[in-house]
């Protein structure tokens, strides 16, 4: 059953005014997520973006898309998360559409009648609106992407090599580029970091994901070297056994052993990898002391 409602001309004309005065702010606020608000022809921009998608960056045909049909969808609308949104997103309309939806509306059957109490009116021109304004979050938390690369720390890699992974999502290789170097030059200049990308509406936060060798480089506090001009570079020098357990507690999520302990060595074995000695001491010859409790780590 549609609820048919809003038939008096001047409710339509308040809530097409209404519409025409946040139109453009919240097809902003939508952005590409959205075709049917604020704009004409919804329904021919969402083919020709997805064939402009398709063609630029799987035009291999190595992409599948999936469509969505909400069956009775504006009916299903929770009206507590239409007010929320409507006050949080575009509270200069929220008194009217609090008018509209903030108490259950009476739909006659013949004599009788029921109470609606979900949904947007059909014939509302804030309808749409009003329902992509609750879909919105959902769609957001479904778009979210992480994407891994790795980096030189400092520096702005080549724009061809970012360009594949995050060029589908909307975003300027060049730019992202620049705001790697930027985010890693603060604890990482000079080495080789992953670098996570959180995207999210064409935004990406910027954070490092450092491995076990990158962190026990970084405690050798070595000088600055370019890697471009320096190739194969190789560690040496000292880190104190303190620095291993701190470096083990960072690692500690991503450890396989069962207690603190055991990522220690872990972290130990990477130490013999990279080179450095630990308190003076050959990593291997910890590890066995370690083992043999001679050498005492604390509980996580």
């Amino acid at each position: 059953m549609y609820k048919i409602q809003l038939n008096k001309f001047w409710k339509r004309l308040v809530s097409k005014a209404a519409m025409r005065g946040v139109g453009k702010e919240m097809a902003k606020y939508l952005g590409d997520f959205e075709f049917g608000v604020g704009g004409p022809n919804g329904a021919e921009a969402v083919l020709h973006s997805a064939n402009r998608f398709l063609n630029e960056f799987h035009s291999d045909g190595s992409l599948a898309m999936l469509t969505v049909d909400f069956t009775n969808a504006f009916n299903l609308v929770s009206r507590t998360s239409l007010l929320y949104e409507v006050r949080t997103r575009c509270p200069s309309i929220s008194l009217w559409v609090d008018f509209l939806y903030g108490q259950p509306t009476r739909l006659y059957v013949g004599n009788d009648h029921i109470w609606s109490t979900t949904g947007v009116q059909q014939g509302d021109p804030l309808g749409p609106l009003l329902f992509a304004l609750v879909l919105h979050p959902l769609v957001h938390r479904i778009k979210v992407v992480d994407v891994f690369v790795r980096v030189t720390g400092g520096e702005v890699g080549a724009a061809s090599s970012l360009a594949p992974k995050i060029g589908p999502l909307g975003l300027s290789p060049k730019k992202i580029g620049e705001d790697i170097a930027k985010e890693t030059a603060k604890d990482w200049k000079g080495l080789r970091v992953t670098v996570k990308l959180t995207v999210q509406n064409r935004q990406a936060k910027v954070s490092v994901v450092p491995s076990a060798a990158a962190l026990v480089i970084k405690a050798l506090k070595e000088p600055e070297r370019d890697r471009k001009k320096v190739k194969n570079i190789k560690h040496s020098g000292n880190i104190s056994l303190d620095d291993v357990i701190e470096i083990a507690k960072i690692m500690r999520s991503r450890s396989m052993a069962k207690e603190l302990q055991g990522t220690v060595k872990e972290i130990l074995g990477t130490c013999v990898s990279v080179g450095c000695t630990v308190d003076g001491k050959d990593p291997k010859d910890l590890q066995q002391e370690i083992a043999d409790g001679d050498v005492e780590i604390p509980q996580d």
